[in-house]
């Protein structure tokens, strides 16, 4: 695939939502119904807010929320911490490329 991502994307929204009768608007979001824990794996590449790309580092549990969580290192700084959130290390990156 050549080009922006999320190019494609758009590209891809405006071809369903063709489909289905409807007039393209950049304000509907196609999203998944649900995702699981399951779905993600260590080192699986995502699109973190639409605008930020990464590589999953943790996946599960944490201890300052509740449910699961998937702790992603950023390819660009943006984030908020290091993998260390509220003193506790879930894992390493640089400063301000880690992001739940």
């Amino acid at each position: 695939i050549d080009g922006d991502p999320g190019d494609l994307v758009v590209r891809i929204r405006e071809f369903l939502l063709q489909a289905m009768g409807e007039e393209a608007s950049p304000h509907i979001e196609i999203t998944p119904v649900s995702l699981q824990l399951s779905d993600f794996s260590m080192g699986t590449r995502v699109l973190v807010g639409g605008t930020m790309y990464g590589v999953v580092r943790h996946a599960g549990k944490v201890d300052f929320a509740l449910g699961d969580w998937i702790g992603v290192e950023l390819d660009q700084p943006g984030g908020s911490h290091d993998g260390t959130v509220e003193g506790k290390r879930y894992f390493s990156c640089s400063p301000l490329h880690g992001q739940y």
